[in-house]
């Protein structure tokens, strides 16, 4: 471009660099791309359905090729040596590539076919990639808008220019937007000299297209011209015949100049930071920004990149402009927590534990979840925690750690074998009896509760002394350490017998009668003394002295009790325990007490504890009794002991010794 004095020019000493082979090519279908490291000269095979890319860099042309072997066309339609073979084109920005495919000649055996394609071109390694297929017919020129947003396109043979809108979202989008632009002008004398040829950009933003119109005048040779080229449809104005290319015989041809492009190396602008985080994960992918030519600061190319290493890297990629940007990428490995294996806990003792950590030392959040949902436990720990108590189950717990890395566990904890308590015992017992129990259990260790007593007999000997319904509690564990319990109820009956006598004082040879009652159906077992009648519940007797009767009786459910009653026979001496001198009129002396006829006392004596008589007195004057004084003063409180002997009126003889208190 600073040759022949700024105007440009062929530099001698790089030219005529071979790029194929003689017939390997097709040249109509050549031409220089923008990259982002350079231009890209790319060409069409002639032999095989591939487009090679050669990289012209300022150390000049690459002769190392690019194969990108596309194309939706059958292979002998893209040209071959067929002179009307159709160009390429690069848009203005250098991401598309069009081309325009024509074989055949009308009038001729093999009638005109081909296509239009638009291709993606990978700026940074020259691959031409997603070929779509805008229509079919011999298209032969082929040009982009300056924006790049609209694509013009010549029907050869149909002398027609057709406009596709590349702004559309779809390629389905793109393809239906075919708009006719304009026709040239039909001469029936001279079909094959109206065709229309290329179509070019020039500097003024106007697409300039050659109509081939060589003829003698009065028929002007000129350029059509597309006046608004980045308007949609024919608001992008064409005119017929703008430019007058020169008098009768003038002829434009089929071809205009190729483009010149030029590259201008960017600046390396500073990108973004990112921070990835690989959660519990061997490796992570990044996929850098938008853009071409990226390379990793480790040497790595592409825009998809796998992490397996912490650290820092650095990716430089071309943006649309083509500036160089590096990007900084902080990768780091968050390791899984470690949880422990599952346990095993009793199905009614919560015994298993489930322990996590964190190899890291960071903190952790924790959620303990049964498998109903419900939130067991929730809090956070350093780097490790144990979770206890737990009943068989299935839990989730899940681990967060600080940096967002949120995973869950599903724990399951196995029951241990459960001991079964078992047992068997009477509905009902007597207070006071032995109760049976048989014990049905087979486990190792058991033990029994009862009222406040316990033991840890395989059978104990349970005896209740409190009526109504009692629990009998068996606790029995296995050698896993798993317990079971089994209460059972039994009701504890009482059981009374009362003895009664009438009258309860006889006569010397009186009858007396004798009573048994419980207030429930009872059976008398016997008599004591044994009497000759010993199941009866009453006894009708003739007593010539004081006895004890007692009767042994059984309830209906097997209780037992017994009954005794003292049947006096006159005369009877009763002796007060106690007697309070105080003369108050009310047991003031210590004498004894008949009923019936009178006594006659013999003697009546009285001593201390020390053994000294403080009261002595015979006959009928010792019938009064002690006042509590002993010389005429009144003695201490305390313990007195007395002998007495009296004499019925039937002539017996009664003696009698023992002790009583003196209170005031």
């Amino acid at each position: 471009m600073t040759l022949d004095a700024g105007n440009g020019a062929v530099d001698a000493s790089v030219k005529n660099v071979l790029v194929g082979k003689n017939a390997e090519l097709i040249e109509q279908k050549m031409t220089a791309v923008l990259g982002c490291n350079g231009i890209w000269l790319v060409v069409r095979s002639r032999n095989e359905g591939k487009f090679y890319s050669y990289r012209i860099s300022e150390s000049g042309l690459d002769t190392t090729r690019v194969e990108s072997l596309i194309g939706n066309l059958p292979f002998n339609q893209y040209g071959g040596l067929n002179s009307y073979s159709g160009v390429i084109k690069s848009s203005p920005d250098g991401r598309r590539l069009v081309s325009a495919n024509c074989i055949g000649v009308p009038g001729s055996s093999q009638l005109p076919k081909g296509g239009l394609e638009i291709y993606d071109v990978e700026q940074c390694s020259g691959k031409i990639t997603n070929a779509v297929l805008l229509d079919t017919g011999a298209y032969y020129g082929a040009c982009f808008s300056p924006d790049g947003t609209k694509l013009y396109a010549t029907r050869i043979f149909d002398r027609t220019v057709y406009q596709f809108d590349l702004s559309l979202p779809t390629n389905a989008a793109i393809i239906a937007s075919k708009t006719f632009i304009l026709a040239n002008s039909f001469f029936s004398w001279y079909p094959e000299e109206y065709i229309l040829g290329d179509l070019k950009r020039g500097l003024d933003g106007k697409i300039y297209l050659s109509n081939n119109v060589c003829t003698n005048s009065p028929y002007t040779n000129g350029m059509h011209v597309i006046t608004q080229p980045n308007v949609a449809g024919t608001g992008c104005n064409p005119l017929l015949n703008t430019i007058i290319t020169g008098g009768a015989g003038a002829c434009t041809g089929l071809n205009l100049p190729a483009d010149i492009i030029y590259y201008v190396k960017q600046d390396t602008l500073s990108g973004t930071r990112y921070k990835l985080t690989a959660c519990f994960l061997d490796s992570t992918t990044a996929i850098a920004a938008d853009g071409a030519c990226h390379v990793w600061s480790d040497g790595v190319s592409g825009k998809e990149r796998v992490f397996r290493v912490p650290g820092e890297y650095a990716c430089y990629y071309q943006n649309g402009n083509c500036q160089m940007l590096v990007d900084t990428y902080t990768v780091k490995f968050i390791q899984v927590p470690q949880v422990a294996a599952a346990e095993y806990s009793c199905i009614n003792r919560g015994m298993a534990y489930i322990a996590f950590y964190k190899a890291t030392g960071e903190a952790l959040s924790y959620s303990l979840k049964d498998n109903a949902g419900g939130t067991l436990a929730q809090g956070q720990s350093r780097n490790r925690d144990t979770l206890g108590g737990l009943l068989p189950g299935i839990y989730r717990l899940q681990l967060i750690t600080k940096e967002g890395c949120d995973t869950t566990f599903t724990i399951t904890v196995k029951a241990l074998p459960k001991p079964e308590a078992d047992f068997e015992i009477a509905e009902t017992a007597c207070e006071g009896n032995r109760i049976d129990i048989e014990n049905r259990s087979v486990a190792p260790w058991v033990k029994w509760y009862y009222f406040y007593d316990s033991s840890a007999a395989k059978t104990p000997d349970i005896v209740f002394y409190h009526t109504g319904f009692q629990d009998v509690t068996q606790v029995v564990r296995n050698v896993e350490g798993c317990y079971d319990t089994l209460v059972q109820s039994i009701f504890i009956r009482d059981f009374h017998v009362t003895l009664a006598a009438e009258p309860p004082v006889v006569h010397k040879n009186e009858w007396v009668t004798l009573t048994s009652d419980a207030g429930e159906a009872f059976k008398v077992l016997f008599w004591k003394p044994l009497l000759s009648d010993s199941s009866a519940k009453t006894l009708r007797l003739q007593l010539d002295t004081t006895k004890v009767f007692t009767v042994f009786a059984e309830s209906e459910f097997g209780c037992r009790d017994s009954a005794s009653i003292t049947v006096n026979v006159e005369p009877y001496v009763f002796f007060p325990s106690a007697f309070t001198p105080n003369g108050d009129g009310k047991n003031d002396r210590f004498r004894p007490v008949s009923a019936g006829a009178p006594i006659f006392v013999t003697f009546f004596y009285i001593y201390n504890r020390w053994g000294q008589l403080v009261y002595g007195g015979q006959g009928p004057a010792a019938r009064d009794g002690w006042d509590g004084t002993f010389r005429g003063k009144p003695c201490d409180v305390g313990t007195y002991y007395y002998m007495i002997q009296v004499e019925t009126p039937q002539g017996e003889i009664v003696k009698q010794t023992g002790d009583v208190t003196l209170l005031r």
